[in-house]
C-alpha cells in the first residue's frame, strides 16, 4: 500500500511541476530522472512473477524469499524521490504562496533529503549484503 501512496505523490508532484511549466528546468528534469529510477527500483519486486516467463525459475525460487526485502527497497527509493522531488519544488520556488504546497515548504528539503538519501542508500546496500549472502 504504502508504494501506491507514494507513486501517486510522485506523479502529483510531476503533473504539478509541470503545470507551473517548470519542464524547462534541468533541476525538474533531473528531479524526474530521480523519481523515475525510485520507481524502476520500487517494482523490482515483479522480478519474481516474470522469471519463471523467461526461463529461471530457479532465480526466481531462490530469489522468492527476499520479497519483502526487495518492497522495504521499493518503499525507501520511492521515499527518496519523492524527497528530491520536493527539494527541487522548494529550490526551484514552484509553488504558489496560496497553495496546498507552500503549507509543506517550511521543512528544509534540502537537507531532509540529502539526510535520508545517505540513510536510505545505506540501508538499501545493507538489504542488498543480506540477499546476496543468502543466496550463497
Amino acid at each position: 500500500m504504502p508504494l501506491v501512496v507514494l507513486f501517486g505523490l510522485q506523479v502529483g508532484i510531476f503533473a504539478y511541476m509541470i503545470s507551473r511549466k517548470a519542464l524547462r528546468s534541468k533541476a525538474v528534469t533531473a528531479s524526474g530522472g530521480i523519481s523515475a529510477g525510485s520507481m524502476i527500483m520500487c517494482c523490482l519486486h515483479h522480478l519474481f512473477e516474470a522469471l519463471p516467463m523467461l526461463g529461471l525459475a530457479g532465480i526466481s525460487l531462490a530469489l522468492a524469499g527476499f520479497q519483502e526485502t526487495f518492497l522495504l527497497i521499493g518503499n525507501i527509493s520511492a521515499l527518496i524521490g519523492t524527497f528530491w522531488m520536493l527539494k527541487t519544488m522548494q529550490k526551484e520556488k514552484l509553488y504558489s504562496e496560496d497553495s496546498f504546497w507552500s503549507q509543506m515548504m517550511f521543512l528544509d528539503w534540502k537537507t531532509f533529503t540529502y539526510t535520508f538519501t545517505f540513510f536510505g542508500v545505506t540501508g538499501i546496500v545493507f538489504l542488498l549484503t543480506r540477499i546476496v549472502g543468502g543466496l550463497i
